[in-house]
This record gives structure tokens, C-alpha cells and sequence, in this order.
């Protein structure tokens, strides 16, 4: 899979999550400008090691990367 094809694949994610009446008020300009900044992202971390934790804290719950 491509960067724009995993890219495309989550657009096409979060629009099917956004309500079909606010769906309904976006242009096919609009949604193809969301589309390609959604290419321009880019998804992969720079770190050569990722490792993420989370920790409850005080009933509330924190995320740490590294």
C-alpha cells in the first residue's frame, strides 16, 4: 500500500465519521483540498525506537512517548 493510498484510506475513515448533514454541506473542492492535505501528512514517526506508555496518574490517565 502507498503513502497516498494509507492516506486516502483514512480520509475516507474520518469523513464516513462526520455527520451526513455536515457532510452533505461540503463542496467537491473542499473535500478534495482535506484529501491532499491528508497526503501531505506525514504518518510515519521519525524516532528509530517508538515506544509509548500510558500511566494512571491521580485518576488521571497520561501519555508518555519516548
Amino acid at each position: 500500500m502507498t503513502s497516498h493510498q494509507r492516506a486516502d484510506a483514512s480520509f475516507d475513515q474520518i469523513i464516513t465519521r462526520i455527520p451526513p448533514e455536515s457532510k452533505a454541506t461540503f463542496t467537491e473542492d473542499q473535500l478534495d483540498a482535506l484529501k491532499l492535505a491528508f497526503r501531505q501528512v506525514n504518518w510515519k514517526s521519525n524516532h528509530l525506537l517508538d515506544i509509548r506508555l500510558s500511566i494512571p496518574f491521580l485518576s488521571v490517565v497520561s501519555m508518555l512517548s519516548f
